[in-house]
């Protein structure tokens, strides 16, 4: 669901630079392998097929070439810094990655 929204957000955003004739490579990362890879193989699977008809969006821009989705390793996602409780190790490193912009 995360990762539907994500796509959204980012065709959103693509089309607003497109109209201020602004071209970039888009990425989103994700740490979620499982959400990953139904994205990039179209073949329903039967624990797949109860999924609502308006996440298949992510697919189809993945097909489109609309972005790319990349995996980071969830030690590596600097995104739960803001979403969970952390200790503090995994929380100082989170900070360090987000200051050196990595």
């Amino acid at each position: 669901m995360a990762l539907s929204l994500a796509a959204r957000q980012l065709v959103w955003i693509r089309n607003a630079l497109l109209e201020l004739q602004q071209q970039y490579q888009y990425f989103i990362h994700a740490d979620n392998t499982g959400s990953i890879e139904l994205c990039r193989n179209p073949r329903i699977h039967d624990r797949s097929k109860h999924i609502d008809v308006h996440y298949h969006y992510t697919r189809e821009q993945l097909e489109a070439g609309t972005f790319e989705i990349l995996y980071v390793p969830t030690e590596d996602n600097v995104a739960d810094i803001m979403t969970k409780g952390l200790p503090k190790p995994a929380h100082q490193k989170l900070s360090e990655l987000i200051r050196c912009g990595k």
